[in-house]
């Protein structure tokens, strides 16, 4: 397996990183050790760097906004091109199940109910892609997630 730089891992590690990718960020920080123990400490660094917060039991996350964009400064300007790719693929089958959710909703268009409104899920999906795009410009995920995108933009309101 090639070694893509010397902060990132092969491929394989990658593919393997992104089944449990959100692991970290929806059960709590108490997780990490876990991964380290049964995925090794490549995959578990992938899966940290995947994660917009790691909260400790009892602990609040910070406001949707605040996490998003941190995540999104985050893939700008320090995630390795492994945590790039798991978050391309992460972000490429969310923004297709949304498609798909708008598709079939009653009025055509209608965003389902969210931690975000439909404006902010359209930001996101659009920064980290723009980020994918730049940071990965051959990665066949960013470019179909930027095209979901602008589906996406598009089905509801007429674009952004």
């Amino acid at each position: 397996v090639t070694t893509l730089c010397p902060r990132d891992v092969g491929l394989e590690v990658v593919g393997i990183a992104g089944l449990p990718h959100d692991t970290v960020q929806d059960g709590g920080a108490h997780v990490e050790p876990i991964l380290r123990q049964r995925f090794g400490d490549a995959v578990a660094d992938i899966v940290l760097e995947c994660s917009d917060a790691a909260p400790f039991d009892g602990e609040q996350k910070p406001p949707w906004p605040i996490r998003k964009q941190a995540y999104v400064d985050h893939l700008r300007t320090s995630a390795t091109d492994s945590a790039l790719r798991v978050t391309a693929a992460d972000k490429l089958h969310n923004a297709r199940a949304t498609l798909g959710d708008l598709g079939e909703s009653e009025p055509r268009g209608t965003w389902m109910p969210h931690n975000a409104c439909h404006h902010q899920s359209l930001w996101y999906y659009q920064a980290v892609s723009d980020v994918i795009t730049k940071r990965l410009p051959k990665s066949r995920a960013g470019a179909e997630l930027a095209n979901l995108v602008t589906e996406l933009s598009l089905l509801t309101n007429g674009g952004l």
